[in-house]
């Protein structure tokens, strides 16, 4: 009885200093901060093996699958993070930056649109649907969704989009201003590391 006590304790202490689903997961976004991204996708498989139903790990595994390029693996992630919250307005401007990557612009489109109708003020979204809309050839709305990005987050990245979408335009003073504007500095770098165009 007191050696079946001893291997009792015994495996409880073992099993107690095992990693947890979220302690992966934090591993993993350490690695993804840290730019090593290969290795958060390895902390992020071990998380989900012990806790398949950790929504958080699909949402930063498919941010890592997005980074590494591997959209078709993101958009699957991301699409089980809808699945089960199907009003998260991240992942589904996520799920439009993977499908964008993919070319698959006008599926990338319901997509991000639907994360701005839960959200009109969301820059990310916005700035994700601007460069749809400019692989789409619609320089219009671009210029449109650009202009709130610019209202709501000014960042480089949307005036370097809207001066390329003004050209497209044939709008060369426009895009001359915003090119100016781009070396005046003073503006954050990048607005959304999922952002395509």
């Amino acid at each position: 009885m007191k050696k079946l006590a001893i291997i009792s304790v015994a495996f409880m202490l073992a099993c107690a200093s095992l990693p947890t689903s979220s302690e992966y997961l934090a591993r993993g976004e350490g690695y993804h901060k840290d730019g090593k991204p290969e290795q958060a996708l390895k902390e992020y498989n071990k998380a989900l093996k012990i806790n398949p139903n950790n929504i958080d790990v699909y949402a930063s595994r498919g941010a890592a699958n997005f980074y590494l390029k591997n959209y078709e693996d993101a958009a699957n992630d991301f699409i089980t993070v809808i699945e089960n919250q199907p009003t998260n307005a991240a992942a589904y401007n996520a799920l439009g930056s993977a499908l964008a990557a993919l070319g698959r612009n006008d599926d990338a489109l319901k997509f991000v649109s639907y994360a701005i109708f839960v959200n009109p003020l969301n820059a990310e979204a916005l700035m994700s649907r601007a460069g749809i809309y400019y692989n789409l050839e619609q320089y219009q709305n671009a210029v449109d969704d650009l202009n709130a990005v610019i209202k709501i987050k000014p960042n480089i990245d949307a005036y370097a989009l809207r001066a390329l979408t003004y050209e497209k335009m044939g709008n060369a003073d426009l895009s001359n201003q915003d090119k100016e504007t781009i070396k005046a500095g003073g503006l954050p770098l990048h607005i959304n590391s999922l952002v395509t165009y």
